[in-house]
């Protein structure tokens, strides 16, 4: 789940945050298939070994669109700076890899 921290003034910043949480998707479905008269909800817990905090140094603007996993890669697509689709970037966390 990407987000963003907006700056003092709510306004866009170069801070963004990258939280990812443990889902079984699978056990969840279930759960839910089986409780379909109550309310379902489930408190979810961000996992500390993979979650990412990015301050740029270099834009003023900075902010990460949507992340994906692919081979056990971690990739993250961001908008920064301000000159439209100029400076836009995807790119990895260096060394990072789910498997490991």
């Amino acid at each position: 789940m990407p987000l963003s921290k907006p700056d003092a003034n709510g306004n866009a910043s170069n801070v963004s945050i990258i939280l990812t949480y443990p889902l079984d998707i699978n056990s969840l479905i279930k759960e839910q298939k089986a409780t379909q008269t109550a309310d379902f909800s489930k408190e979810l817990f961000t996992r500390n070994n993979l979650s990412f905090r990015i301050t740029s140094g270099a834009y003023t603007l900075f902010e990460i669109e949507s992340v994906d996993f692919d081979d056990g890669t971690l990739y993250f697509n961001t908008n920064r700076g301000n000159k439209g689709t100029q400076e836009d970037m995807i790119a990895t966390f260096n060394n990072y890899n789910y498997y490991k």
